[in-house]
């Protein structure tokens, strides 16, 4: 039998497909091409180019942002309205360790058979034009906003 990881048979396999996914509506959304970062972000610590889960493959543009991708199960939205929210918790702390300080962070989030969500900080600028969010969450003094994503997608320019 395989050996399988904390993740289960599955969940680097789930990973990368989503990430797929979302630097392909990224990617639709922006007019700009996206693919996975190698190593899926672990091998772009300190590079600003690579930073987070995507990367832009055009060298001839400045990609604004940095996104980290999750998609994993044993996490639930209505957390997010109590203390209970470590697992969110992490995400964003990872997200903004990982963003350079010139990127904007956005943390794209789901699990099966569900929406699929976008946090990102309430001061960027492009959030003028998103509307509303589905929430506004606290982590360690920071507030961070959460969208749909496809909610957030129609407000960013493109690149």
């Amino acid at each position: 039998m395989a050996k399988t990881s904390k993740l289960g048979v599955n969940g680097k396999a789930k990973g990368a497909g989503f990430e797929l996914l979302i630097a392909k509506t990224f990617s639709e959304a922006l007019g700009v091409k996206l693919r996975r970062t190698p190593m899926s972000g672990g091998w772009s610590h300190g590079n600003v180019e690579t930073a987070g889960d995507l990367v832009c493959v055009d060298k001839n543009i400045t990609f604004p942002y940095c996104i980290e991708c999750k998609c994993c199960e044993g996490w639930r939205m209505e957390a997010l309205f109590t203390d209970k929210h470590a697992w969110f918790d992490n995400w964003w702390e990872q997200t903004m360790r990982e963003c350079p300080a010139e990127k904007i962070p956005i943390l794209v989030f789901s699990r099966a058979r569900q929406p699929v969500f976008a946090a990102t900080r309430p001061q960027d600028d492009y959030q003028n034009n998103v509307g509303w969010p589905v929430l506004e969450t606290g982590v360690n003094g920071m507030r961070v906003f959460v969208f749909l994503l496809e909610d957030l997608l129609h407000s960013l320019p493109t690149v």
